[in-house]
């Protein structure tokens, strides 16, 4: 018995660290829209990976809303790629980044 309490309490413990390295890496999630394109620091499809990134408007397949439970509000899909970001407006970065694909 004793076995199975040391087991669960070294479980807990690497939760608690699973969780407290996930909330800085979802707090440094930004995103900026310019003339070359969009680029910043998002969430990839990898558990808990924090990455920069970099795309052109082309390369851009879908803009929509990210994923509460993970903390995110926009998700960028570019080809097999898909970037969760968290970002303070994510209606208006959506809409220009539909506005420049549009005109390209």
């Amino acid at each position: 018995m004793k076995n199975y309490w040391g087991f669960m309490a070294i479980l807990f413990f690497a939760m608690s660290i699973i969780s407290a390295i996930k909330i800085p890496a979802i707090a440094k999630c930004s995103i900026c829209v310019c003339e070359e394109g969009v680029y910043g620091v998002a969430e990839n499809k990898s558990f808990f990976s924090t990455k920069p990134f970099e795309v052109e408007y082309g390369q851009i397949t879908n803009v929509g809303k990210g994923n509460a439970l993970k903390g995110t509000n926009l998700k960028l899909e570019c080809g097999p790629y898909t970037y969760m970001c968290c970002i303070e407006k994510p209606a208006e970065i959506r809409s220009l980044i539909m506005n420049k694909m549009n005109r390209r």
